[in-house]
C-alpha cells in the first residue's frame, strides 16, 4: 500500500478524445488537452483507471454484426494498444505499483476522489469486498465491517441492478455515439433522437415480457426506468 501510495503528476482524463494526432500520421502525438485539473496524487488513483484507448473491445452481436469482416482487425488493433499501454505503465515505476495495488483496496480508497461512493450500495459493495479479501490481503484482526447474509442477499439485488444499468449506459453508448452522460454533438441529435426513441420503447417491451410471476405491470415499468440511464424518455 505505501508503495502503490507515491506521488505521481497524471493528466485528469487521459483518453482518446483529448489526444491530438497528425491528419497524415496517425502515430504521431501533436497535443494533449484538458490540463487545468492535473494533479500529483497517490499512484494508485492514476492506476484505478485505464484509458479507452487501452481497454479490450467486447464486440457487440448486435450493434457489429454489419462489421463482422471487419471485427478481426479492429481487435487486433484494440489489443495492440492494450498492451502499448501496459509496456508503457512497466517504464514508470510509481504507475505500475499504483496499477498492481490489489483492486478490492484501490477501488475503496480511489471512490471518493472519483465521487463513486455516491449511494449505499456503492460503499458497502466496496465494504464487502474487503471483508471478504481481509484475510487474504494480510491486513490484521477481523474486518471492522461485518454484514449478515441476509444483508448480503439484498446488496447481491442492488449490485445486480447496479451492473445492468452499466451495460444499459454503454450499450447506449455504442449505439448513439454518445458520452456516459448521454450528451451527443449538436448534429448527430435528430437522427440519433427516434433511435433513442425506438431503444427506450424496445427496452421497456423487453422488461414487461420478462418481468416475474409476482411483478404486476406497472412495478415492471417502473424497473425499466429505474434501470434507463439516462433522463429523456
Amino acid at each position: 500500500m505505501e508503495a502503490a501510495s507515491k506521488p505521481i503528476l497524471t493528466h485528469p482524463d487521459f483518453h482518446t478524445r483529448n489526444i491530438f494526432v497528425d491528419k497524415d500520421d496517425p502515430a504521431k502525438v501533436t497535443g494533449l488537452i484538458d490540463w487545468p485539473h492535473a494533479a500529483v496524487n497517490p499512484a494508485f488513483i492514476a492506476g484505478t483507471e485505464t484509458p479507452d484507448f487501452g481497454e479490450l473491445l467486447f464486440f457487440d452481436k448486435e450493434l457489429d454484426q454489419t462489421k463482422s469482416q471487419e471485427q478481426p482487425d479492429v481487435a487486433n488493433g484494440v489489443e495492440r494498444c492494450a498492451k502499448a499501454w501496459a509496456l508503457l505503465t512497466s517504464l514508470c515505476p510509481k504507475l505500475d505499483k499504483g496499477i498492481k495495488l490489489d483492486e478490492r483496496l484501490s477501488k475503496f480508497f480511489a471512490g471518493p476522489h472519483f465521487d463513486r461512493i455516491i449511494d449505499e450500495c456503492a460503499l458497502r459493495s466496496l465494504l464487502i469486498n474487503l471483508e471478504d479479501a481481509w484475510e487474504k490481503l494480510g491486513m490484521p484482526g477481523v474486518c471492522p465491517y461485518q454484514s449478515s447474509a441476509d444483508h448480503r442477499k439484498i446488496m447481491q439485488s442492488m449490485i445486480d441492478e447496479r451492473d445492468d444499468r452499466h451495460r444499459m449506459r454503454r450499450y447506449l453508448m455504442r449505439a448513439l455515439h454518445c458520452d456516459s452522460d448521454g450528451w451527443v454533438a449538436k448534429e448527430k441529435w435528430d437522427p440519433n433522437l427516434p433511435v433513442y426513441r425506438e431503444t427506450y420503447k424496445e427496452w421497456v417491451e423487453t422488461c414487461l415480457k420478462e418481468r416475474e410471476e409476482n411483478e404486476t405491470e406497472a412495478e415492471a415499468r417502473e424497473t425499466a426506468d429505474r434501470l434507463w440511464p439516462f433522463d429523456l424518455r
